[in-house]
């Protein structure tokens, strides 16, 4: 199964989500290979696509695996709650 890396995200421009990644793949034990930019579609693409994606932090001069990366599907906050997927009616 393919596997991607994150190891690097930068924000909006007002700073209320992330809309860029860097990205790598593994190459060798503890070692990846050089960023690729993914937007924030690219990325749960390849999720959604069967793409298992990890962040990755480089500590001592090694990769360390960290979290997998999931898609959240959630409601845009606003003044009422009454409509949020949470309080819908069950079924």
């Amino acid at each position: 199964m393919a596997r991607l890396y994150v190891t690097a995200i930068r924000w909006s421009q007002d700073g209320k989500r992330i809309e860029w990644y860097q990205v790598r793949t593994p190459t060798a034990e503890s070692v990846l290979s050089q960023p690729a930019t993914y937007t924030r579609h690219q990325l749960a693409t390849a999720i959604l696509n069967g793409t298992e994606v990890f962040t990755a932090k480089l500590v001592g001069g090694a990769w360390k695996h960290g979290a997998q990366v999931e898609i959240a599907l959630r409601t845009h906050p606003d003044v009422t709650t009454a409509d949020n997927l949470e309080n819908l009616p069950k079924f």
